[in-house]
């Protein structure tokens, strides 16, 4: 539901995305393209194929990226950072995962100051 969610709204490239819905993308991204990277050890056609979804997948992807570097008040143009080996994209990792990052300290620090207040 979350994939059909994020690729029904492509076309809207203004709108927010949830979180859930950017990494369902990148996760079912990512395990189309691995898949079709060790089918195509075996035969030459999934290697045209495993480059043709490649090649399909480029603007879509640069598109939801975007779109989430948007939603954390980034410009899209950082999406660039892709173009230096390793270290760009760990950096566009860390500003996607930050806000789930600092959603789970704040509930950490919720649940600490409920269990403080329950044993004084």
């Amino acid at each position: 539901m979350q994939l059909n969610q994020c690729s029904a709204s492509m076309q809207h490239l203004v709108e927010e995305q949830d979180e859930v819905s950017f990494w369902y993308w990148y996760l079912f991204s990512y395990m189309v393209n691995l898949g079709f990277k060790l089918l195509s050890n075996y035969s030459k056609s999934l290697a045209i194929v495993s480059l043709v979804w490649a090649i399909a997948m480029i603007i879509p992807n640069i598109a939801v990226s975007t779109r989430r570097l948007h939603d954390i008040e980034k410009s899209g143009w950082w999406y660039l950072l892709n173009l230096i080996p390793i270290v760009g994209q760990i950096i566009l990792i860390i500003w996607w995962l930050k806000q789930e990052l600092m959603g789970i300290i704040d509930l950490v620090l919720i649940q600490r100051k409920k269990c403080r207040s329950i044993i004084l």
